[in-house]
């Protein structure tokens, strides 16, 4: 898997540097508002859910059926948000833990295989140093639609026992949302807005030449502690932003009663 990382790596400096800044910002601009008050910011929470849910879902779909798998998860599940606003952030939670779980779970495998062969990118012209933008988005599809489905592949190779832990996790965080749905939810948009971050601060450091994967893998711990701290702090800034909704006034219960009355 690192050799496939290390091979984005190489390969990155040579996509347009114009789409690669665009899409590193509108990352990091829509995850750091989920993170910090995903709750309030319905449109975006549904955006970046479906756009996850499409991810996960592309991972366990036959290569050419990848966009069509995407597209269509994606959509349902922002419009899942959408609907049941901030209850479905608990399920939002409860998939990205089930998924981290399984992926945790795969990454032993993934850095001892070697069947990791990236799709090649199409070849510059002559005199051109950077691929065109169409080119660039195209190209970015590729390779994280490829990287999905390995990983996917290396879950499904997962034991029973793996899967299992996994699930009940998920679990877990459901049945905690039956009664605190309101914290459940803060996390799940702290973890939904912490990916979407880190996606984006990846992109821009590709463009830079900056070798984040290299970096990652030789400070795991580090990178891990500033993820939980994330978490925990997106978390607490949600449930600040969007304050639990106090019960009427006495005066606002008067205006209502009157209303009633006329009517």
């Amino acid at each position: 898997m690192f050799h496939a990382l290390y091979k984005i790596e190489l390969l990155s400096v040579s996509l347009s540097f114009g789409a690669m800044i665009a899409v590193g910002i509108v990352l990091i601009a829509a995850g750091l508002c989920v993170w910090l008050g995903g709750m309030r910011w319905h449109f975006l929470s549904a955006v970046l859910s479906g756009a996850f849910a499409g991810l996960v879902c592309v991972c366990f779909t036959p290569e050419q059926f990848q966009m069509k798998a995407f597209c269509i998860a994606a959509v349902a599940g922002a419009l899942l948000v959408m609907v049941f606003r901030k209850r479905s952030l608990v399920f939002v939670a409860a998939l990205i833990v089930v998924f981290s779980g399984l992926f945790i779970s795969a990454l032993p495998g993934m850095n001892a295989s070697s069947d990791w062969d990236m799709p090649s990118l199409p070849e510059l012209a002559e005199g051109v140093e950077k691929f065109a933008a169409a080119d660039t988005f195209s190209s970015l599809a590729d390779v994280l639609f490829f990287m999905c489905g390995m990983v996917g592949k290396h879950i499904i190779e997962l034991s029973a026992g793996s899967i299992i832990i996994s699930s009940a996790a998920g679990l877990a965080v459901l049945s905690s949302g039956i009664f605190f749905a309101r914290i459940v939810s803060g996390v799940g948009s702290s973890m939904l807005g912490t990916f979407f971050v880190f996606a984006g601060m990846i992109v821009l450091l590709l463009q830079k030449g900056s070798m984040p994967f290299s970096g990652i893998y030789q400070k795991p711990i580090f990178f891990q502690t500033i993820i939980i701290c994330m978490i925990i702090f997106g978390s607490m800034s949600g449930l600040l932003l969007c304050p639990k909704r106090r019960c009427k006034s006495d005066h606002e219960k008067m205006k209502t009663e009157k209303k009633n009355e006329l009517i």
